[in-house]
Protein backbone atom coordinates (compact mmCIF):
# COMPACT_ATOMS: atom_id res chain seq x y z
CA UNK A 1 0.00 0.00 0.00
CA UNK A 2 1.54 3.17 -0.88
CA UNK A 3 2.01 5.55 2.11
CA UNK A 4 3.98 8.64 1.44
CA UNK A 5 5.64 10.01 4.78
CA UNK A 6 6.01 8.24 7.69
CA UNK A 7 5.62 10.30 10.86
CA UNK A 8 3.15 11.63 13.46
CA UNK A 9 2.29 14.24 10.57
CA UNK A 10 0.32 13.32 7.43
CA UNK A 11 1.55 14.26 3.98
CA UNK A 12 -1.55 17.03 3.66
CA UNK A 13 -1.63 20.69 3.68
CA UNK A 14 -3.19 21.49 6.95
CA UNK A 15 -1.31 18.80 8.96
CA UNK A 16 -0.11 21.39 11.62
CA UNK A 17 -4.03 21.90 12.12
CA UNK A 18 -4.39 18.22 12.57
CA UNK A 19 -1.34 17.64 14.52
CA UNK A 20 -3.31 20.09 17.42
CA UNK A 21 -5.48 17.07 17.62
CA UNK A 22 -3.19 14.32 18.49
CA UNK A 23 -4.73 11.35 19.76
CA UNK A 24 -2.33 9.00 21.15
CA UNK A 25 -1.31 6.76 24.33
CA UNK A 26 0.32 10.45 26.31
CA UNK A 27 -3.28 12.37 24.40
CA UNK A 28 -5.62 10.20 26.48
CA UNK A 29 -7.86 13.01 26.45
CA UNK A 30 -8.03 13.25 22.81
CA UNK A 31 -9.53 9.54 22.45
CA UNK A 32 -13.42 9.22 21.35
CA UNK A 33 -15.99 7.43 23.79
CA UNK A 34 -16.55 3.98 23.47
CA UNK A 35 -19.93 4.94 21.15
CA UNK A 36 -18.19 7.24 19.13
CA UNK A 37 -14.96 5.05 19.14
CA UNK A 38 -17.48 2.24 17.70
CA UNK A 39 -19.11 4.79 15.31
CA UNK A 40 -16.02 6.02 13.93
CA UNK A 41 -13.77 2.79 13.23
CA UNK A 42 -17.26 1.04 11.75
CA UNK A 43 -17.27 4.45 9.23
CA UNK A 44 -13.57 4.32 8.19
CA UNK A 45 -14.00 0.53 7.19
CA UNK A 46 -16.83 1.44 5.40
CA UNK A 47 -15.14 4.09 3.40
CA UNK A 48 -12.01 2.01 2.97
CA UNK A 49 -14.62 -0.48 1.73
CA UNK A 50 -15.40 1.97 -1.44
CA UNK A 51 -11.91 2.92 -1.72
CA UNK A 52 -10.46 -0.53 -1.75
CA UNK A 53 -12.55 -3.26 -3.17
CA UNK A 54 -10.51 -6.44 -2.57
CA UNK A 55 -10.15 -6.80 1.06
CA UNK A 56 -6.36 -7.36 1.18
CA UNK A 57 -6.09 -3.45 -0.27
CA UNK A 58 -7.86 -1.96 2.85
CA UNK A 59 -6.05 -0.42 5.41
CA UNK A 60 -9.40 -0.53 8.15
CA UNK A 61 -11.59 -3.43 8.76
CA UNK A 62 -14.37 -3.54 11.24
CA UNK A 63 -15.57 -7.44 12.29
CA UNK A 64 -19.21 -7.00 13.62
CA UNK A 65 -19.17 -10.63 14.36
CA UNK A 66 -16.40 -11.22 15.35
CA UNK A 67 -17.76 -13.24 18.61
CA UNK A 68 -21.62 -13.19 20.77
CA UNK A 69 -21.19 -10.02 21.79
CA UNK A 70 -18.39 -8.58 20.71
CA UNK A 71 -16.76 -6.13 18.02
CA UNK A 72 -13.58 -5.65 16.10
CA UNK A 73 -11.67 -2.79 14.74
CA UNK A 74 -8.40 -2.98 12.73
CA UNK A 75 -6.27 -1.42 11.03
CA UNK A 76 -3.11 -2.56 9.00
CA UNK A 77 -1.27 0.00 6.89
CA UNK A 78 1.25 -3.09 4.87
CA UNK A 79 4.22 -2.36 6.40
CA UNK A 80 3.95 -4.19 9.35
CA UNK A 81 2.34 -1.78 11.59
CA UNK A 82 -1.49 -2.65 12.93
CA UNK A 83 -3.44 -2.37 15.98
CA UNK A 84 -6.38 -4.21 16.69
CA UNK A 85 -9.45 -3.40 19.58
CA UNK A 86 -12.30 -5.54 20.56
CA UNK A 87 -15.56 -3.91 21.47
CA UNK A 88 -17.96 -5.34 24.22
CA UNK A 89 -20.30 -4.35 26.66
CA UNK A 90 -17.12 -4.02 29.13
CA UNK A 91 -15.94 -0.96 26.59
CA UNK A 92 -13.32 -1.93 24.05
CA UNK A 93 -9.07 -2.32 24.50
CA UNK A 94 -6.88 -1.63 21.72
CA UNK A 95 -3.44 -3.24 21.25
CA UNK A 96 -0.73 -1.61 18.55
CA UNK A 97 2.04 -2.23 17.13
CA UNK A 98 4.62 0.30 15.51
CA UNK A 99 8.03 -2.04 14.39
CA UNK A 100 9.76 0.91 13.99
CA UNK A 101 9.00 2.77 17.29
CA UNK A 102 11.86 3.25 19.77
CA UNK A 103 9.72 1.06 22.25
CA UNK A 104 9.82 -2.01 19.79
CA UNK A 105 11.20 -5.14 21.29
CA UNK A 106 10.36 -8.42 19.38
CA UNK A 107 8.21 -10.98 21.41
CA UNK A 108 9.11 -8.46 24.36
CA UNK A 109 6.66 -6.17 25.06
CA UNK A 110 7.85 -2.42 26.31
CA UNK A 111 7.74 -3.04 30.47
CA UNK A 112 4.32 -1.52 31.60
CA UNK A 113 2.53 -1.77 28.22
CA UNK A 114 0.68 -4.72 28.92
CA UNK A 115 0.03 -3.93 32.88
CA UNK A 116 -2.75 -2.82 34.41
CA UNK A 117 -5.04 -4.45 31.89
CA UNK A 118 -8.49 -4.80 33.78
CA UNK A 119 -9.76 -8.29 34.81
CA UNK A 120 -12.71 -7.70 32.10
CA UNK A 121 -10.18 -7.10 29.38
CA UNK A 122 -7.83 -9.51 30.74
CA UNK A 123 -8.36 -12.46 28.18
CA UNK A 124 -7.77 -10.29 25.57
CA UNK A 125 -4.14 -9.75 26.25
CA UNK A 126 -3.60 -14.03 24.99
CA UNK A 127 -5.40 -13.76 22.00
CA UNK A 128 -3.78 -15.18 19.77
CA UNK A 129 -4.85 -13.21 16.83
CA UNK A 130 -3.69 -9.89 18.00
CA UNK A 131 0.06 -11.28 18.55
CA UNK A 132 0.21 -9.32 21.92
CA UNK A 133 4.13 -10.04 22.54
CA UNK A 134 4.52 -7.69 19.40
CA UNK A 135 2.61 -4.09 20.85
CA UNK A 136 4.21 -1.69 21.70
CA UNK A 137 1.15 0.09 23.15
CA UNK A 138 -2.14 -0.84 24.22
CA UNK A 139 -4.99 1.26 26.23
CA UNK A 140 -8.57 0.67 26.92
CA UNK A 141 -11.80 2.13 27.98
CA UNK A 142 -14.00 0.51 30.46
CA UNK A 143 -17.82 1.45 29.20
CA UNK A 144 -18.41 3.43 32.76
CA UNK A 145 -14.69 5.20 33.13
CA UNK A 146 -14.52 8.75 32.14
CA UNK A 147 -11.51 8.37 30.65
CA UNK A 148 -9.21 5.92 28.87
CA UNK A 149 -6.46 4.34 30.57
CA UNK A 150 -2.99 2.61 29.71
CA UNK A 151 -0.37 0.49 32.02
CA UNK A 152 2.51 2.81 33.84
CA UNK A 153 4.84 3.22 31.02
CA UNK A 154 7.77 5.06 31.15
CA UNK A 155 8.47 6.10 27.86
CA UNK A 156 11.64 7.22 26.03
CA UNK A 157 12.88 10.39 25.07
CA UNK A 158 10.71 11.38 21.53
CA UNK A 159 7.42 12.91 20.19
CA UNK A 160 5.75 9.59 19.08
CA UNK A 161 7.86 6.71 21.07
CA UNK A 162 5.62 4.14 20.71
CA UNK A 163 3.88 4.77 17.55
CA UNK A 164 0.22 5.74 19.18
CA UNK A 165 0.01 9.46 17.36
CA UNK A 166 1.26 8.06 14.18
CA UNK A 167 -1.28 4.58 13.60
CA UNK A 168 -4.48 6.03 15.65
CA UNK A 169 -4.39 9.46 13.82
CA UNK A 170 -7.22 9.05 11.88
CA UNK A 171 -9.51 8.38 15.25
CA UNK A 172 -10.00 11.93 16.07
CA UNK A 173 -13.22 12.23 14.59
CA UNK A 174 -12.14 15.21 12.00
CA UNK A 175 -13.50 14.47 8.58
CA UNK A 176 -10.35 16.48 7.30
CA UNK A 177 -8.46 13.75 8.68
CA UNK A 178 -10.04 10.87 6.78
CA UNK A 179 -9.50 13.19 3.51
CA UNK A 180 -5.65 13.20 4.13
CA UNK A 181 -5.40 9.49 4.51
CA UNK A 182 -7.61 8.99 0.93
CA UNK A 183 -5.99 11.42 -0.81
CA UNK A 184 -2.55 9.53 0.21
CA UNK A 185 -3.92 6.50 -0.81
CA UNK A 186 -5.61 7.16 -4.07
CA UNK A 187 -2.83 9.44 -4.91
CA UNK A 188 -0.48 7.17 -4.56
CA UNK A 189 -2.73 4.17 -6.56
CA UNK A 190 -3.15 6.11 -9.64
CA UNK A 191 0.49 7.33 -9.70
CA UNK A 192 1.86 3.88 -9.68
CA UNK A 193 -1.20 2.75 -12.29
CA UNK A 194 0.02 5.64 -14.54
CA UNK A 195 -3.82 6.58 -14.63
CA UNK A 196 -3.85 10.72 -15.17
CA UNK A 197 -0.19 10.96 -13.71
CA UNK A 198 0.11 14.93 -14.77
CA UNK A 199 -3.45 16.05 -13.25
CA UNK A 200 -2.86 13.90 -9.66
CA UNK A 201 1.14 15.11 -9.20
CA UNK A 202 0.00 18.17 -9.53
CA UNK A 203 -2.86 17.94 -7.25
CA UNK A 204 -0.29 16.14 -4.64
CA UNK A 205 2.40 18.91 -5.13
CA UNK A 206 0.77 21.40 -2.29
CA UNK A 207 0.09 18.88 -0.33
CA UNK A 208 3.44 17.30 -0.45
CA UNK A 209 4.80 20.64 0.59
CA UNK A 210 3.35 21.40 3.36
CA UNK A 211 4.27 18.10 4.28
CA UNK A 212 7.92 19.55 4.05
CA UNK A 213 6.84 22.40 5.80
CA UNK A 214 5.29 20.34 9.11
CA UNK A 215 8.93 18.24 9.20
CA UNK A 216 11.28 21.35 8.53
CA UNK A 217 11.47 21.47 12.07
CA UNK A 218 12.54 18.00 12.82
CA UNK A 219 15.98 18.02 11.26
CA UNK A 220 17.37 16.87 7.55
CA UNK A 221 17.30 13.41 8.10
CA UNK A 222 14.12 11.71 7.82
CA UNK A 223 15.40 8.97 10.40
CA UNK A 224 14.89 11.53 12.87
CA UNK A 225 12.53 11.45 15.42
CA UNK A 226 9.06 12.14 13.78
CA UNK A 227 11.08 12.32 10.32
CA UNK A 228 13.00 14.88 8.99
CA UNK A 229 12.16 17.38 6.07
CA UNK A 230 14.55 14.99 3.43
CA UNK A 231 11.94 12.63 2.26
CA UNK A 232 8.49 15.23 1.89
CA UNK A 233 11.25 17.29 -0.18
CA UNK A 234 11.99 14.52 -2.55
CA UNK A 235 8.19 13.40 -3.07
CA UNK A 236 7.95 17.14 -3.80
CA UNK A 237 10.48 16.98 -6.51
CA UNK A 238 9.61 13.67 -7.66
CA UNK A 239 5.87 14.69 -7.93
CA UNK A 240 6.84 17.79 -9.71
CA UNK A 241 8.85 16.14 -12.35
CA UNK A 242 6.12 13.67 -12.74
CA UNK A 243 3.88 16.18 -13.66
CA UNK A 244 6.51 18.35 -16.07
CA UNK A 245 6.99 14.40 -17.73
CA UNK A 246 3.09 14.15 -18.60
CA UNK A 247 0.71 11.51 -18.72
CA UNK A 248 1.57 7.63 -17.90
CA UNK A 249 1.30 4.55 -19.75
CA UNK A 250 -2.37 3.90 -19.37
CA UNK A 251 -3.57 7.82 -20.41
CA UNK A 252 -1.09 7.70 -23.96
CA UNK A 253 -2.85 3.99 -24.51
CA UNK A 254 -6.15 5.34 -24.11
CA UNK A 255 -5.33 8.63 -26.26
CA UNK A 256 -3.77 6.01 -29.01
CA UNK A 257 -7.01 4.35 -29.20
CA UNK A 258 -9.13 7.17 -29.31
CA UNK A 259 -7.11 8.75 -32.73
CA UNK A 260 -8.94 6.38 -35.80
CA UNK A 261 -5.92 5.51 -37.28
CA UNK A 262 -4.55 3.45 -34.35
CA UNK A 263 -3.51 0.42 -35.56
CA UNK A 264 -1.89 -0.98 -32.33
CA UNK A 265 -0.31 -0.72 -28.95
CA UNK A 266 1.74 2.46 -28.70
CA UNK A 267 5.88 1.68 -28.63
Amino acid sequence: MPHFVRGSHSTIAGVAILSMHTVSTRALGEQPDVPTFRRLTRSLAVLDAILSPVWEDRYYSFNAHWAPGELMASMRNGQGDQWFAVINASGVILFGLDHESPMYRPDNPWPGVLDGIPPEFAAFRDEPAFDTRNTTFCLWRRAAAPAWERGPVQFPPGDDPDGSADLLRHLDGRPETYVTFAAELLGGLLLIAGIRTRIVALALTPFLIGATWAHAGNGWSFSAPNGGWEYPAFLTIAAIVTALLGDGARDEIAVARSNPSFQGEPA
